[in-house]
């Protein structure tokens, strides 16, 4: 059998007692505490969007996103222009 140094030993058993605590204790702190939905409240959410009209039935909503994708929209036709220009530009042919 070898004989170890008892500094050896105690800082192994060291160790060893820090790698179980890293492994059962979570890094972030405390487990987050769990929120249940009802079937009500899930009714709620589901109703906020009509899947046939495709639109919300929140007019406020409705308008505001509609504005966010008419910006989006703008925004993307206005860099294809761009990109459009400078390769027309460069003399390059657009028949592939």
């Amino acid at each position: 059998m070898i004989d170890l140094p008892q500094e050896h030993i105690d800082q192994w058993k060291e160790t060893m007692k820090d790698y179980k605590g890293n492994k059962t204790k979570l890094e972030w702190g405390t487990n987050p505490k769990v929120t249940y939905v009802n079937e009500t409240d899930k009714k709620c959410m589901e109703r906020q969007y009509d899947p046939i009209l495709q639109k919300f039935r929140d007019d406020e909503k409705e308008s505001g996103l509609k504005k966010v994708e008419t910006d989006d929209m703008v925004h993307t036709l206005a860099k294809n222009k761009v990109f459009s220009c400078l390769y027309s530009a460069s003399g390059q042919s657009s028949s592939i």
